[in-house]
């Protein structure tokens, strides 16, 4: 993980890496994917999240996320370590994404 300040209009925001795990419960499909975090403070002082993947900004890893080999929503989100466990506890899977 890496940590990064930038300046913006309102102030300075922190921006940390951080690399989560996702395991699909309908087809098993187990993955990882890098996040930039950007933490910024609101009008009234509080915290909020800004997500990106390649540059691009997307939603909360936390918040409902898709399989990307099978587009069902029935995924767990897993520290990054586990995801090589998950993926034995699922032998059957089937990469639908070619």
């Amino acid at each position: 993980m890496g940590n990064t300040q930038r300046k913006t209009a309102r102030g300075a925001f922190e921006t940390v890496r951080e690399v989560y795990g996702f395991a699909c419960l309908h087809c098993g499909y187990a993955w990882k994917q890098t996040y930039d975090i950007e933490q910024h403070i609101d009008r009234d002082d509080k915290p909020f999240f800004i997500y990106y993947t390649n540059g691009e900004r997307v939603p909360s890893p936390l918040s409902m996320v898709t399989c990307i080999n099978c587009d069902e929503h029935k995924v767990r989100v897993a520290r990054a370590d586990q995801i090589s466990t998950m993926r034995s506890a699922f032998p059957f899977t089937q990469d639908r994404r070619s």
